[in-house]
């Protein structure tokens, strides 16, 4: 049967068929079932609100693939940013870059198919804290996910940016362009510091040219990341 598919990390309305949850706040969690893992949730088409009947037809039953995130009225569940990695937010990221934000296969299984016979490469995803260092028009700048931050000596984001000399690097490796390095902060207060870290790290795995809105491709980030010693 169709069935409404719901992923991991997404935050339900408080609706009567979601009271179940109330207790995890109403955030899809991944568990483990008689010993298997669990991906996210399915629930029967019945779910669905009024506005898809309108908008598909009552005769509609259902097709593979329609997205109901906006019928539904769900969003996606956001980490709380770690103390040591808040700051004072000059805004939102800026609208030049791009959220670092890597897809899951799970949601999007069609990409196998894009990727098939295709050469490819392995990495490992560190759980912690994502951020964007970047110079545009001369100017560096520095962000967490989501918050374009001001300079500061205790947030942890300007102290891994100092620590790395990223500003310098930036400036000595790409002169006339506009350029984003992005990575994942890990360490102590993070995420409960899986790598078991005893300082914090950052760990880069995107280089952005911000004019071309073109990502530089893994020989070019490991080259940059031998060149001036940048853990990748």
């Amino acid at each position: 049967d169709l069935c409404v598919y719901i992923v991991i990390d997404t935050v339900l309305p408080e609706r009567a068929e979601f009271e179940f949850l109330r207790a995890k706040h109403f955030r899809i969690n991944p568990i483990r079932l008689r010993g298997e893992e669990s991906a996210g949730i399915c629930f029967p088409l019945s779910i669905l609100p009024d506005s898809v009947w309108a908008e598909k037809g009552n005769l509609w039953r259902g097709e593979v693939g329609y997205d109901v995130t906006e019928h539904l009225g769900v969003t996606h569940y956001e980490k709380p940013m770690p103390a040591e990695l808040a700051g004072q937010a000059h805004g939102g990221i800026p609208g030049f870059l791009i959220v670092t934000d890597e897809d899951n296969l799970r949601t999007y299984p069609t990409a196998l198919e894009e990727l098939w016979g295709r050469p490819f490469y392995i990495t490992r995803k560190d759980d912690g804290s994502s951020g964007t260092f970047f110079i545009r028009g001369g100017e560096f700048g520095v962000c967490s996910r989501r918050i374009h931050l001001k300079e500061s000596e205790t947030n942890g984001f300007w102290r891994m940016a100092r620590k790395y000399d990223i500003e310098n690097v930036l400036r000595k490796a790409f002169p006339d362009t506009d350029i984003a390095l992005q990575g994942e902060i890990v360490g102590p207060g993070i995420q409960d510091n899986h790598l078991g870290l005893k300082e914090m790290e950052l760990h880069f795995f995107n280089l952005f040219e911000i004019v071309r809105r073109h990502y530089l491709g893994y020989d070019a980030l490991v080259k940059f990341a031998q060149t001036y010693s940048i853990p990748m």
